[in-house]
């Protein structure tokens, strides 16, 4: 005869024997089969046979990521990982498949793809036709380097960049067309003609916190809605640091811009067809077909080009410039917001011309602070001031007045 104890000591076991039996059971199952590829990111460096000329002067990192991504096409999203190190190559990376891919590297200095030629873009990750756009890539902590366009996000909607380093393009650092894209906590540089560029259907996208610097243009907008650039920084963009144009509900607020506005730059890409190195250059340029801008909350230093101004306007319907500070602590800057009847050298090109006239319609200019400032408000031809208030506009500077010391 068995105890009471031993009985339930029995039969706890026979319990604990069955849940054991069954857990496995059950994990087993969730196991993939043998042959079955592993989900999980793909390391780039797996990939390193299909390497052209490894170890040469002309090593080439671009078969090894199109072998990755044909994978990838054959067996199911998952994303590349670059590991730390720097990664040649010479022609563009081609997305494929397109949707929902992400590329991470170790950081923006560890993780490095380098274009080294001059006329191939870096990464292509674009709709393949018009029509047909991408969606929601991901690229983060890692440095993109070189090439015609670096990155090129054309008709790709949903895209985040984020922790990212982008630079010395011979066009655009960044090529972006396409709507609800977010550019975040990144550093673009050296852009022949413009740091990031936002085309067609621009609409509902956020830069911020972003670092430009030594663009032609920092941010250059040729049609947008509702987008904003926000926490940004601009130094030493030589044409404009943000150029608007065909911009509706466009906000630029609490960023940060000093050195930019240059004037004539004789640097390589001097002989730009889009963007003549001839003044007036601007920090902030509203150009043309321009609906509800909003600018607050922004510190403007150091705009070098006294033809130009801090806030240069030509056509705008309906905006709001308020709370923004104009500073600058060891020389007089010489305009501070500038009404314009004419364009910004677009004429000629293949943005333009359109045929409306430019007008300043419902503008209010109020509760900005200045510190050395010649000319807080300046217009390039009698009249454009008066005509704005005609139309709506409100002005709490008035032409004539300086600022030397604080106002």
């Amino acid at each position: 005869m068995f105890s009471g104890k031993v009985v339930t000591t029995i039969a706890l076991l026979a319990i604990v024997t069955t849940i054991t039996a069954v857990t496995i059971a059950a994990i087993s199952a969730a196991a993939p089969a043998v042959g079955v590829p592993e989900q999980g990111p793909l390391n780039i460096t797996n990939f390193s046979e299909y390497v052209a000329n490894p170890g040469t002067d002309m090593e080439d990192w671009q078969p090894a990521f199109q072998q990755a991504l044909e994978l990838i096409a054959r067996e199911g999203r998952r994303p590349i990982y670059v590991p730390a190190g720097e990664y040649k190559i010479r022609s563009a990376i081609n997305m494929v498949p397109l949707n929902s891919m992400r590329i991470y590297g170790d950081g923006p200095y560890l993780s490095i793809i380098s274009q080294e030629v001059e006329s191939e873009n870096c990464i292509n990750w674009t709709g393949s036709e018009r029509g047909s756009s991408a969606y929601h890539g991901q690229l983060d902590n890692i440095q993109l380097r070189g090439g015609d366009i670096t990155l090129n996000v054309k008709r790709h909607n949903y895209f985040r960049m984020e922790s990212c380093r982008l630079e010395s393009a011979q066009s655009y650092v960044i090529y972006a067309a396409g709507w609800s894209s977010r550019f975040l906590n990144s550093t673009i540089r050296g852009g022949g003609e413009a740091g990031l560029y936002g085309g067609p259907h621009f609409n509902d996208v956020v830069i911020r916190d972003c670092y430009f610097a030594r663009n032609r243009v920092g941010v250059l907008i040729n049609g947008a809605g509702g987008s904003r650039i926000e926490g940004c920084g601009f130094e030493h963009c030589y044409r404009a640091a943000v150029w608007l144009r065909h911009a509706k509900s466009f906000t630029v607020n609490n960023s940060y811009f000093e050195g930019n506005g240059k004037g004539n730059y004789s640097g390589e890409h001097s002989n730009s067809e889009n963007f003549p190195p001839e003044g007036p250059c601007n920090t902030l340029e509203v150009d043309f077909n321009c609906w509800g801008v909003s600018v607050h909350d922004n510190i403007f230093r150091a705009q070098l080009d006294d033809a130009g101004a801090f806030i240069s306007i030509s056509d705008v319907h309906g905006g709001h410039i308020y709370d923004n500070l104009f500073w600058t602590s060891s020389q007089m800057i010489n305009n501070g917001i500038m009404l314009r009847q004419s364009r910004s050298l677009w004429e000629g090109t293949r943005y333009g011309p359109e045929d409306r006239q430019t007008e300043h319609r419902d503008l209010i200019v109020e509760h900005n602070q200045a510190y050395n400032l010649a000319h807080l408000l300046v217009e390039e031809q009698p009249g454009l001031v008066a005509a704005a208030i005609t139309n709506g506009s409100r002005f709490d500077w008035e032409l004539g007045q300086s600022a030397v010391g604080k106002h």
